[in-house]
């Protein structure tokens, strides 16, 4: 299952620990599995290199954690585009994901 925790400061997105498989394919023919790290990887190139927050980053095998170290104006977006992304109501949650709001 894909997890993706989503972590708030004063109501404000301010990064997300995303990890696991969806088990929807084979691993590295998963194509949901794909469509989350394409997702969560644009946040992280969103915030190096559009917003220019500085952020904690560290990307490895089936996971992707991003952590802003600040606020900046614009940041907040792109950890909530993760879970609108997610969410959309024209679009269901994949299969076998889910995502959590901590804070």
């Amino acid at each position: 299952m894909t997890e993706i925790t989503v972590f708030l400061k004063d109501g404000k997105p301010i990064g997300f620990d995303a990890h696991g498989h969806t088990g929807y394919a084979e691993c590295g023919e998963d194509i949901v599995c794909a469509a989350v790290s394409a997702i969560t990887q644009t946040a992280a190139m969103g915030v190096s290199e559009l917003v220019r927050c500085p952020a904690a980053l560290e990307i490895k095998d089936g996971g992707l954690y991003l952590m802003l170290e600040k606020t900046v104006k614009g940041s907040k977006l792109l950890p909530k585009s993760v879970s609108s992304s997610e969410t959309s109501k024209s679009s269901p949650l994949p299969v076998n994901s889910s995502i959590f709001m901590a804070g």
